[in-house]
């Protein structure tokens, strides 16, 4: 049986797949593309968009706050094999969630 965490499944794996910094792309194009003028719930959209883009420059940015930590740790290790298990943990870090998971990230 497989077994994901929750984050796994938001979207519909669509962050999985796209990455973070595509989905920020696709919300600005999504905003552009309200129309105002003959939409009710264009303001409502926008702000729920702009939301959704905040919550990604947030995850973005905790991801690099991840990777310059394991670096940090990888930096001041001694073990040559735990080092090089934070170096690794710092790579996918700086990619992850920002491009879309690749089989090499999973591995």
């Amino acid at each position: 049986m497989e077994r994901r965490a929750p984050g796994d499944t938001v979207a519909d794996g669509k962050i999985d797949r796209k990455g973070l910094l595509e989905l920020k792309k696709e919300i600005a194009a999504a905003v552009a593309a309200l129309d105002f003028a003959s939409d009710a719930e264009a303001l409502a959209r926008r702000e729920q968009l702009e939301a959704m883009a905040i919550a990604a420059d947030a995850a973005i940015l905790y991801a690099k706050r991840q990777a310059d930590g394991a670096e940090e740790l990888a930096a001041a290790e001694s073990d040559p094999i735990r080092r090089a298990e934070l170096w690794r943990i710092a790579e996918v870090w700086r990619w992850v969630p920002v491009g879309p998971v690749t089989s090499a990230l999973q591995a």
